[in-house]
């Protein structure tokens, strides 16, 4: 379990001024948007990864539209919380597609009431007549009360080089700095996490040097701060951004990135606790396994 930093005893009538503030400097500020793209910053070098969008209603979005692959695997998998590695063998999905993906890119999109789903050129998307996920769709946890004991999604990132070139300067720019993320042994790739919250937690961001953050304690111990998009919607949601290494392999392929939303049926099985997550995979992965690391939120010390 994540918990907040910091003395949380305010009284209510102090806490809605502060947040009455805040609001308003929130409204004020050009750093709200609806519309961010996140990049890497390496040397004199910039990447795009991804972008990160919110709806009106609290929903969000995820693209990854600045790779050179125009091929894809989506599925959904099974996911060991305890294992350091996550073995995306084709054994373990649940399901599976394949689709060439050129103009048009996949999306992640999660809604208020927890349905959480890609869609795209070429992919079955949507509902069915009873309310049913259909495609490479499932049921998760409802955005009005995010777990706090993992990200919300995920991409994992390897070979910048194939990545379209960014511009640091732009507006609507969050870079990660090469220089800034701590060395991993073994680590040839990027591991960028989101986590999602609603309006409610704005009063816990703090601004420093033109940029907004928050700090909560990690259940083992350490602080994590999350660099944190703000939504300019009326919703007033904001995602929660840390990038770290990690070692990462897609099959035969030098370079790639794979993006994994949120997860349902968490379980456990012979002691081992395990869920069911949905993701998307450039380039399409061939018949060796991909694996990525997984911070262990849910593992004890040790």
């Amino acid at each position: 379990m994540l918990r907040l930093s910091g003395a949380t005893n305010v009284h209510p009538a102090a806490r809605r001024r502060r947040q009455e503030t805040l609001d308003v400097d929130f409204r004020k500020s050009n750093v709200a948007s609806d519309n961010w793209t996140i990049q890497v910053v390496t040397g004199t070098s910039c990447r795009k990864i991804c972008r990160v969008l919110f709806g009106s209603d609290g929903s969000y979005y995820v693209t990854a539209p600045y790779h050179q692959a125009r091929s894809a695997s989506v599925f959904i998998s099974t996911v060991f919380y305890e294992r350091r590695r996550s073995q995306m063998a084709r054994d373990s999905h649940v399901e599976i597609g394949l689709l060439e993906d050129d103009e048009r890119r996949l999306k992640l999109s999660h809604h208020p009431d927890g349905f959480a789903h890609f869609s795209g050129e070429g992919i079955v998307s949507g509902r069915d007549e009873y309310g049913r996920p259909k495609g490479i769709g499932i049921m998760s946890f409802p955005l009005a009360r995010p777990p706090r004991t993992g990200p919300s999604f995920a991409c994992t990132v390897l070979g910048l080089e194939d990545f379209a070139t960014g511009d640091p300067k732009r507006a609507d720019a969050v870079n990660f700095e090469d220089s800034s993320i701590p060395p991993l042994a073994g680590a040839h790739g990027f591991l960028l996490e989101g986590s999602y919250f609603p309006a409610s937690w704005r009063e816990f961001v703090f601004e420093r040097d033109g940029e907004w953050y928050l700090d909560m304690r990690h259940n083992m111990g350490s602080i994590i701060r999350y660099r944190v998009l703000l939504s300019s919607t009326e919703s007033q949601c904001f995602m929660g951004l840390r990038m770290n290494r990690g070692e990462v392999a897609m099959g035969s392929h030098r370079s790639g990135f794979i993006l994994s939303g949120p997860s349902t049926n968490v379980r456990t099985v012979n002691g081992e606790r395990m869920a069911d997550c949905i993701y998307c995979a450039y380039p399409a992965l061939d018949d060796a396994d991909a694996t990525n690391r997984i911070l262990r939120y849910g593992a004890l010390p040790g």
